[in-house]
């Protein structure tokens, strides 16, 4: 039997679309962060070249997943949204910190943003949307019977 794939007929609501712009944007916003953060450690006396290159080429790694995360979303796709539901919960936690840490402006401005994308995700159009693409309401005409020990008394 084919593999069945999971597709939505139709375009995604627009704060589905919103939400992915956003998302798109805070991955776009960490690539930055991170360049930023690097730049100023490696003018400072600490860690050597090596390490800032490498925590560079993670960061970067992690931002370039979110801003593909927010794409997808934007587009259309249904699987970036449990992992989009990960990272603004991450960035709530982040922003918790920045909160404990004085940088309230940050902390204002990832809370506010991450509060928002986890609004437009879990809205009713957006659930209405993600739920059409798993209906499983039609069935294949033929359901395999099964046979055995296991098989209901009631099938013949």
């Amino acid at each position: 039997m084919p593999e069945q794939r999971i597709v939505s007929d139709q375009r995604p609501p627009v704060v589905v679309r919103i939400a992915g712009a956003l998302v798109a944007a805070e991955g776009l916003a960490g690539a930055v962060a991170a360049v930023i953060s690097v730049v100023k450690s490696a003018n400072t006396e600490g860690p050597d070249t090596a390490s800032a290159g490498v925590t560079l080429l993670v960061l970067l790694s992690l931002a370039g997943a979110v801003s593909s995360f927010g794409v997808a979303l934007y587009r259309g796709r249904w699987w970036p949204r449990t992992l989009t539901i990960i990272v603004q919960i991450l960035l709530l936690a982040y922003s918790w910190m920045a909160f404990t840490q004085g940088a309230t402006v940050i902390g204002t401005l990832v809370a506010l943003t991450a509060a928002t994308v986890l609004a437009l995700t879990f809205s009713p159009p957006a659930n209405r949307w993600m739920a059409k693409a798993f209906d499983l309401s039609v069935l294949p005409a033929e359901l395999p019977r099964r046979r055995g020990w296991f098989a209901s008394s009631n099938v013949s």
